[in-house]
Order: C-alpha cells, then sequence, then structure tokens
C-alpha cells in the first residue's frame, strides 16, 4: 500500500519563536513588538542623547540641506558603502578647512543632518524588517494549511492508487515552499543586525565630531 509519511515542520516551530512577541521598548517608552522579530531592542529613532552629543540641539538647527558642503559630507557619512576609515578622514578635513569661529555651527549642522538622514535609513530598514516578519507569519499558516491538505491527499493516496499524481505534486510544491521559508527564514538574523551596525557607526562619527569641537565623546 503507498505510503508516504508527511515532513515535520520545524520551520514553523522556529518561525512561531521567532515572530512571538518580545516586550521591548523604543523612544518615548512606546511598546512594539507584534511585528518585530529581532533579538534586538527596537529603537524606533536615535535621538541626540542617544549618540552623547555634545553640540547644539540639532531641533533648532533648520536649512542644513542649503549648504553644499554639509549635505555632501551628510551623504559620506551616512553611506553604510563609505568605510568607516574614510567617512572619518572626510568629517577631520572637513572640520580643519571650516574656520575655528564657525566650525560648533558647521559642526552642529553636520550632526542634524546625519542625524536625520540616518534616522530616515533606519526607518526603511526597520519597517522592511516588520514587513518581511509579517510575510512570514502568513506564509506559516499557509503551509500549516498546505500540510494538512497534503495529510488528506495521502489518506486518498493510501485508499487508491490513482490518487498518487496528485499527492507527489503536492508534496513536491509543499517541499518547495517549506524549502523557501526556511531559507528566507535563515536570512532574518542578517537583517536584524543592520540597525545595531548603522547605530555603532553613528555613535563612532558622532564622537568624532564632539572631538573636531574639543567635547569628550
Amino acid at each position: 500500500m503507498f505510503k508516504t509519511q508527511i515532513r515535520s515542520l520545524p520551520t514553523l516551530a522556529a518561525i512561531a519563536l521567532a515572530c512571538a512577541p518580545l516586550t521591548v521598548h523604543a523612544v518615548g517608552g512606546q511598546q512594539n513588538a507584534a511585528d518585530w522579530p529581532c533579538p534586538q531592542r527596537k529603537v524606533v529613532k536615535l535621538s541626540a542623547s542617544d549618540l552623547q552629543w555634545q553640540g547644539a540641539d540639532p531641533a533648532t538647527i533648520k536649512g542644513w540641506r542649503d549648504d553644499a558642503d554639509v549635505a555632501a559630507l551628510v551623504r559620506t557619512l551616512a553611506s553604510r558603502r563609505t568605510p568607516l576609515e574614510d567617512a572619518v578622514k572626510a568629517l577631520k578635513a572637513y572640520g580643519e578647512k571650516v574656520p575655528a569661529a564657525d566650525r560648533p555651527a558647521k559642526l552642529a549642522a553636520v550632526f542634524a543632518g546625519l542625524l536625520e538622514t540616518v534616522n530616515e535609513y533606519r526607518s526603511a530598514v526597520i519597517s522592511g524588517i516588520e514587513r518581511f516578519n509579517k510575510r512570514q507569519k502568513v506564509r506559516a499558516l499557509e503551509i500549516e494549511q498546505e500540510g494538512s491538505k497534503l495529510a488528506e491527499l495521502q489518506k486518498e493516496a493510501d485508499k487508491d492508487p490513482k490518487a498518487k499524481p496528485d499527492h507527489d505534486k503536492a508534496l513536491e510544491l509543499y517541499d518547495w515552499n517549506t524549502r523557501v521559508f526556511e531559507e528566507r527564514r535563515q536570512n532574518l538574523p542578517l537583517a536584524c543586525e543592520i540597525p545595531p551596525s548603522i547605530d555603532g557607526r553613528t555613535f563612532d562619527l558622532v564622537r568624532e565630531i564632539n572631538a573636531l569641537l574639543g567635547q569628550p565623546g
């Protein structure tokens, strides 16, 4: 009698753990866990105090984009494609060419631009992770339903060999979907490392800006 054992679903158990709500706090004490699958604490937005900024309040700094040199430097600093070492060199070169009297205001504008740009990028990354997690939750349910249907097809195939082709086709599709699901799940830890990586890089750059201002980092 034809009989095929349905594969177990370790991926479903894994995604259940990955998607389990975590108690995390964002800026302002907001709790947000339902769609955040990462073990790292979800920080929605970086603040000046998070980065130990020692200069002027960035909220009071307007028009940094209107300064071509500042805007260009901000793009260089914020881009993860720019090695940190090169970003620091660009920052120091800018600080050296700015007159001492203008340096506090100019570097404060650089910080304001960097903070705004980095937060925009982080927001896009975090939203992408959450969208991915939502899609994975949906796929987990769909695969579970496919598994139930496959079990029924197996019962039919056990009774009637003519039903075997339908079962085999469903089994092939099920195996493919679970494999794709698992591969995508394995990419999640890499995505979860992006916000902390951005944060660490930004902190290092702000420390360099503070140093240029003669402030402790």
